[in-house]
């Protein structure tokens, strides 16, 4: 009899145990603080797989990270484990600063969230499941977003008594918000454990309920409307199971666009100047508009609410202020929301050079006329051992269209400027600007250039009505070395066409690797590097294939050399000032101009 009553109790005690398991992340590799995907052969035998999940914390011993905001989205999973499931509990604890919101899943149905607000390690509490067969946990975020969580000693029991229905709605997550436009959100759903004449009822924002449907349910939507969806699992008796409430929103459109942004000195001097910004829009007379600067300047100009396109204007703020500029419509018909950062200009005094110091050497005329449609452009060339700064200086052509340079704009000594229409490669024939003006016909066969600063004109080139100056055909045309002066170079026996090709169409090569050399000097170091550049350091290195002498002119951005020594390799910079200079390096017959950052 005690064998029978002995055997009894050892098979009730197997049958109440099968199933049973205990993961502990013993077998878990990762270590370090870097995020990584894997597998480990967890306590039940199964596989179990990692997503973006780190071993670097710990609860009991080995423990493993679930990441915040990974992609894919952090999530660790069992395999297939038989037997069922009863209950599940684990340990877990929040690891940084974001707050923990943790789903845990069996077969991708929710049966528990956990939470936590602080650092001090959790226990989930008993979570009942009760689901028969092969079974997978899972462990995953109910958002991207929320905190990394620490996870460990996962314990569950073996399935026994009878399964219980459940229900999960796995989209939307709830609280989802949808753009403008969208026409229907689907309702998805797992379902497990239901017996026959069990269902699922839908009943969108109160209204007429719809009976046993199949996921995915689609719910019709429109814009700037609320949505709540009440999902059901009734019996045959239409006995509610288990429910669940989704609530989402579409959003109104946001019609509102910002296109061109431009910020002007209203004033160049030395002191503190103010600027205007202008802000051109489209798409108003939608909404009420709110134009908010944070209280810099005075918003002026036209209104997005009342007008469909115009510009917008903010007035009144002083140089090297900057500012953000957030556009919100009324949000009962409107979803604008956004944000435009706006970045001072530098107010800076003209600083005028006298005739000849800058001089116009190259010209590619009008695009309609050459055969590759390209825009045009012309070059300045400074004929002085100073730097100097074009802000303020005005080009124009004739007096019928001008333009006032209004950002720095550094012609290094003997060295080139390019301006032009358009600012990059592909629209000026390969040829990349340092200053981009207006839309005007500027460099025109018929047409001046006058370059002058306030009312003085430092350079002129006009058409003289001859076969070559500029030429009438569009070619681009070069001034002759022989003629680097304001006086030669407005004589059309100076200038000619460019005897070399610079891309489709457009004759001459702009800069320092034109047809015309300034004299028997190449224009780059070969192996020119300088370093740390921007420095604090009070010195910067200068290197280069040669070894033979350096000799160094540094500028400040008003044209003052601040700096003249000849060095082996090490520049002395620690009596500057924080700020942008520019550096002209001369070994043997070449010349190197950099700018150099001071911190």
């Amino acid at each position: 009899m005690k064998k029978f009553y002995f055997l009894f109790i050892t098979l009730l005690i197997t049958s109440l145990s099968f199933g049973q398991g205990t993961e502990t992340f013993d077998n878990f590799s990762e270590t370090g603080s870097s995020y990584a995907d894997g597998t480990f052969t967890g306590q039940d035998g199964s596989t179990w797989n990692y997503v973006q999940s780190r071993g670097d914390q710990s609860i009991n011993g080995k423990s493993l990270m679930l990441g915040r905001g990974r992609t894919p989205q952090s999530e660790v999973y069992s395999g297939t484990i038989s037997g069922g499931i009863g209950t599940i509990s684990f340990s877990y604890q929040q690891a940084f600063s974001t707050p923990v919101n943790l789903n845990i899943l069996i077969n991708d149905i929710v049966y528990g969230t956990v939470t936590s607000s602080d650092q001090t390690v959790q226990n989930s509490g008993t979570i009942t499941v009760n689901q028969p067969g092969d079974i997978v946990i899972k462990l995953i975020n109910v958002n991207n977003s929320d905190g990394q969580v620490t996870i460990d000693d996962i314990t569950w029991t073996g399935y026994t008594g009878s399964a219980t229905p459940t229900l999960s709605v796995t989209s939307p997550s709830d609280n989802s918000i949808y753009p403008s436009g969208t026409s229907s959100v689907n309702i998805e759903f797992l379902t497990a454990n239901t017996n026959s004449g069990e269902q699922v009822n839908i009943t969108v924002n109160g209204g007429t309920t719809n009976t046993n449907v199949s996921s995915p349910f689609p719910v019709n939507t429109s814009d700037g409307e609320s949505y709540s969806v009440l999902v059901e699992l009734v019996d045959s008796g239409a006995n509610i199971l288990q429910s669940e409430t989704i609530n989402f929103d579409v959003l109104f459109p946001c019609t509102l666009e910002v296109g061109t942004i431009e910020t002007i000195c209203d004033t160049n001097t030395s002191g503190t100047d103010t600027y205007t910004t202008t802000i051109e829009f489209t798409g108003g007379a939608s909404s009420q508009y709110t134009i908010d600067t944070g209280g810099v300047g005075t918003v002026e100009g036209d209104d997005p609410t009342s007008v469909t396109s115009g510009t917008i204007t903010i007035t009144g703020v002083n140089e090297g202020t900057d500012f953000t500029v957030t556009f919100n419509g009324n949000p009962t018909d409107s979803s604008c929301d956004f944000t435009r950062n706006i970045s001072s200009p530098s107010c800076i005094s003209s600083v005028c050079a006298n005739p000849g110091d800058i001089i116009i050497t190259e010209i590619m005329q009008n695009p309609s006329i050459v055969n590759d449609g390209d825009g045009e452009y012309f070059e300045v060339y400074n004929t002085t051992g100073n730097s100097i700064n074009l802000i303020g200086w005005t080009i124009s052509d004739a007096g019928f269209d001008s333009h006032t340079i209004t950002s720095d704009l550094i012609v290094a000594p003997m060295d080139y400027a390019i301006l032009g229409i358009n600012s990059n490669t592909g629209t000026n024939g390969g040829v990349t600007v340092d200053y981009q003006y207006s839309d005007f016909n500027l460099a025109n066969g018929d047409d001046e250039i006058i370059i002058s600063c306030t009312s003085t004109v430092i350079d002129e080139v006009a058409y003289d009505g001859g076969p070559n100056f500029p030429d009438p055909n569009g070619a681009s045309m070069e001034l002759s070395t022989a003629a680097l002066n304001s006086t030669d170079n407005n004589s059309s026996s100076n200038w000619g066409a460019a005897t070399s090709t610079f891309g489709s169409g457009d004759l001459g090569t702009p800069g320092a690797v034109n047809d015309f050399t300034l004299s028997n000097k190449t224009f780059d170091i070969e192996g020119f590097n300088m370093y740390p550049n921007p420095t604090s350091l009070g010195y910067v290195n200068i290197t280069a294939k040669s070894t033979s002498t350096m000799d160094i002119a540094v500028f400040d951005l008003l044209g003052k050399q601040v700096i003249k020594q000849s060095i082996s390799n090490t520049l002395d910079v620690s009596g500057l000032k924080a700020g942008v200079y520019i550096m002209k390096v001369t070994q043997d017959d070449a010349v190197s101009t950099r700018k150099l950052v001071i911190k």
